[in-house]
């Protein structure tokens, strides 16, 4: 979904759908302190391909969502009454911190739906058979964080049941959620408690692994204006975990670049295996070259 200029400067002011997650710690693609640095100093994730291939599918995806349910315009032929709605982006009723911008709804008054739509890269994993919730967990969040905004704005507009629409493998897949009043008061609260310890009350939230926390440090402290002191305890603590976890990383990357070769081995001319914990492929593309790919059942991943 493309945000306009002025969607993009309220965005600034509270948690979005994507953000939720993160700053619960339940998202994949960015961190508490990721949502920190563009609240606080205007810092913009780079757009990556798979949120292009989003943006370019989204459209296609909700017309797809749209022919599979036999949604109808309301007024057919005129464009301000469409099957689906994009609402646009809309502030909590009361918690002027919770922001989102949904995707889609459908219907009238009472009997609507709220619909989220994905274009993830591939499926299997953390996604489960369509028709249940089990999807990403930072997707049910995002999900039951913009029902909460949606109905403090039109108590009563939307039905309680959310759907996911997603492209999983080529096909069009639809989750259910069910929308969850005691997970949603808990996310309102963390989400209003949040924001006003780390960004009104600029205390940055713990440091992390992310490339954006690298990149900030850089440009926080670009050359050295001291020369080596002696560590603190606390420091020299997390220096003999460091140590220990490079080896330990060092030592399990090279077992698994072991059982790498061993199964290439045994895998030979055939296109890949299958098995309890999951499929790993290794195709040729069109130039030759062999392409190692582990997909892991939702147990192992």
């Amino acid at each position: 979904m493309s945000l306009t200029a002025a969607q993009l400067e309220m965005r600034k002011t509270g948690i979005g759908g994507s953000e939720i997650a993160a700053i619960l710690g339940e998202s994949r693609f960015a961190t508490p302190f990721d949502v920190w640095l563009s609240k606080t100093q205007g810092w913009v994730l780079a757009e990556t391909e798979d949120m292009k291939r989003g943006s370019f599918l989204e459209d296609g995806i909700a017309r797809w969502y749209a022919d599979r349910f036999e949604l109808t315009s309301e007024r057919p032929g005129d464009p301000d009454f469409p099957a689906m709605y994009e609402p646009g982006t809309i502030r909590h009723a009361t918690i002027p911190v919770a922001l989102c911008t949904p995707d889609r709804t459908t219907g009238k008054v009472g009997s609507g739906r709220l619909v989220s739509i994905k274009a993830p890269r591939r499926g299997g994993g953390l996604w489960g058979e369509p028709g249940t919730d089990s999807v990403p967990p930072e997707y049910l969040l995002q999900l039951q964080w913009e029902w909460a905004i949606c109905d403090s704005i039109a108590p009563g507009s939307l039905g309680r049941e959310m759907h996911l629409a997603a492209l999983i493998d080529g096909d069009l897949a639809v989750y259910i959620v069910q929308a969850d009043a005691e997970i949603q008061a808990w996310m309102l609260d963390y989400a209003a408690s949040w924001w006003a310890t780390h960004v009104q009350g600029a205390v940055a939230p713990p440091m992390d692994g992310s490339s954006q926390a690298r990149e900030w440090l850089k440009r926080k402290f670009p050359a050295n204006a001291s020369p080596v002191r002696p560590a603190t305890a606390w420091e020299d603590l997390r220096m003999l975990t460091l140590r220990d976890a490079e080896r330990e990383a060092k030592k399990w990357e090279a077992e698994a670049e072991t059982i790498r070769n061993e199964l290439k081995s045994t895998i030979g001319t055939a296109a890949g295996i299958a098995g309890p914990a999951g499929i790993i492929t290794w195709k040729a593309d069109v130039n030759g070259k062999r392409s190692f790919k582990p997909k892991w059942t939702k147990e192992q991943s």
